[in-house]
């Protein structure tokens, strides 16, 4: 008996055969068009099925940026399509799941506006589709910085003061260690916050192109209709 694969399976199985070709072929340096209508044609795909797909997937191409700042990190995607209210009604739900709150949507002049607590997302319309600007804002390295740097630094230099208070030219000294220890805690404040912002960053920006380039659904084919039993 021929065994038979769902639509799925066979979807999956033909993603990963063309994906291991084209490993194959060039894996760092990309493919064009031509190759990877040579591909389709060595794996038995149809080619004319295959510039359908590559016309489906200029329009849902993406270009996203991410930044990441002192007091926020922000993703902006570029679509070449405007978004449906499906996929902003799927987006909201994903980023309200993410950041673990809850947010509403607003009408503004300038376009549409998901707020949370930490959170905004814009929505404008553009002449070649829609722009998302998702804004994450930051709270705990502005706090680090304005209090908890500072306060550890006095504390050390306080602690260096009173441990050495018998040699002279004391006060220089502890002034000298309040200073080092500043710039040394907002660097590595700097720093962890940069890695840290740069993960969470990546996942927006990974979660954005998730719900605005979902995977197309592959035709539905009717089932044969069963024999009934005599």
């Amino acid at each position: 008996m021929t065994e038979r694969y769902s639509p799925t399976e066979a979807k999956l199985a033909l993603a990963r055969t063309a994906e291991l070709q084209v490993a194959r072929e060039r894996s760092t340096v990309g493919v064009t068009r031509e190759e990877l209508q040579r591909i389709a044609g060595d794996t038995g795909l149809d080619v004319d099925l295959l510039d359908q797909a590559l016309g489906e997937l200029e329009d849902s191409r993406v270009q996203s940026h991410l930044q990441s700042r002192l007091l926020a990190t922000v993703v902006r995607c570029e679509l070449l399509r405007p978004l449906s209210d499906d996929e902003r009604t799927e987006l909201s739900s994903r980023l309200a799941h993410e950041r673990g709150e809850s947010g509403r949507w607003e009408e503004l002049p300038s376009g549409r506006v998901w707020r949370s607590p930490s959170l905004r997302l814009e929505l404008r319309s553009t002449a070649r589709g829609d722009l998302l600007r998702v804004t994450a804002r930051k709270r705990w390295p502005v706090l680090a910085m304005a209090l908890g740097v500072p306060a550890a630094a006095g504390a050390l230099a306080l602690a260096v003061r009173a441990l050495y208070s018998w040699k002279l030219g004391i006060e220089s000294i502890a002034v000298a260690v309040f200073l080092g220890a500043l710039v040394l805690g907002w660097f590595l404040v700097f720093v962890l916050d940069g890695q840290r912002s740069r993960a969470a960053g990546e996942r927006l920006r990974a979660l954005l192109e998730q719900t605005v380039r979902p995977l197309p659904a592959a035709p539905s084919t009717p089932s044969p209709p069963r024999a009934l039993p005599e």
